[in-house]
């Protein structure tokens, strides 16, 4: 998450804290209730799916190639820190790519619109790791690594690339077809990174919340790729060398990305709709587009994030 904008996240959070009241009778009870929950259950998933085909150049001549990619991500957390008033929507009002110009009466107007709802508006976060300040640095850094140890979620990673060269020729002039398969596939716990929050606006019924699909693998060996190289060669018997390494999930695949910035706010994920309060619950899907790097490349994909928020 970019440090800027968390930063201000958690800025206009507390600050909002410090002077805001407890909503007011909105005529809406239900809404109400919603507002003043002491704390939201957030469950979600996010997938990244990509399939592509192609052809490039290699040193011994032209190949054709086939890639899929197949990623899952799943984790439970508790928004258990209230505060009063807006947080993500005065964000992306005031600050990154989309924020209005100060100067301008529609940018009064809003920030105007924002205070005089504050009101019927909260946010939630997940309270962090308990802090005793009489602690030593040892015992501190504990009791961080066991709250982030808290935070469980499942990952899943299914990949594999083909590609493959007819009458290549090598450095010796001989020509050769061969087939590479790269296969990387692996499951296991990982830990949720990235800032949670979550902004319900009872008056107009609408929420905000801000998601992640970057997470940190405490294993280097989840993943398990094998590179079988299959070669024929004319006059000789067909030879399969084969390779394997291990990596932990979150090392692949690299430069992931979304590429619809209306789905960010900086570079954090952003879902937001409206709310139906006899529903008992907020959930909730949005379908945007992204991409991997391999070869120096972006590879397009599409991420899909479902999830669910249920008051306590």
């Amino acid at each position: 998450m970019c440090k800027s904008v968390t930063a201000v996240l958690i800025g206009v959070s507390v600050l909002i804290q410090a002077t805001g009241a407890l909503a007011q009778d909105s005529g809406d009870q239900n809404a109400r209730g919603w507002l003043n929950a002491a704390a939201w259950d957030l469950t979600f998933d996010v997938s990244f799916k990509s399939t592509s085909e192609g052809s490039a150049k290699s040193l011994f001549g032209p190949v054709t190639f086939t890639r899929t990619l197949d990623r899952e991500f799943s984790a439970s957390i508790k928004l258990d820190s209230r505060s009063a008033g807006p947080s993500l929507s005065m964000t992306r009002l005031t600050s990154g790519a989309g924020a209005a110009d100060p100067s301008s009466p529609e940018y009064q107007q809003a920030i105007m619109s924002l205070v005089t709802r504050s009101e019927s508006m909260a946010t939630w976060m997940n309270s962090g790791p308990p802090i005793d300040e009489n602690a030593s640095d040892e015992a501190q850094r504990a009791a961080a690594l066991a709250f982030m140890r808290s935070l469980r979620g499942t990952a899943h990673l299914d990949y594999q690339t083909v590609v493959k060269g007819m009458d290549l020729v090598d450095e010796m002039g001989s020509h050769f077809n061969q087939t590479t398969t790269t296969t990387g596939v692996g499951s296991g716990p990982v830990s949720p990174s990235g800032q949670f929050m979550f902004e319900l606006d009872a008056e107009a019924k609408r929420y905000m919340l801000s998601l992640t699909f970057a997470f940190r693998d405490d294993s280097m060996s989840t993943v398990k790729t094998v590179i079988v190289v299959h070669q024929d060669r004319k006059g000789e018997p067909p030879t399969d060398t084969r390779t394997e390494q291990q990596s932990g999930l979150d090392l692949f695949p690299a430069g992931l990305a979304i590429d619809d910035s209306t789905a960010l706010l900086g570079d954090i994920p952003i879902m937001e709709g409206g709310i139906e309060v006899s529903a008992g619950k907020i959930m909730g899907t949005r379908t945007v587009k992204g991409h991997y790097v391999e070869g120096g490349e972006n590879v397009p994909g599409t991420f899909v994030f479902h999830y669910t928020l249920t008051p306590r």
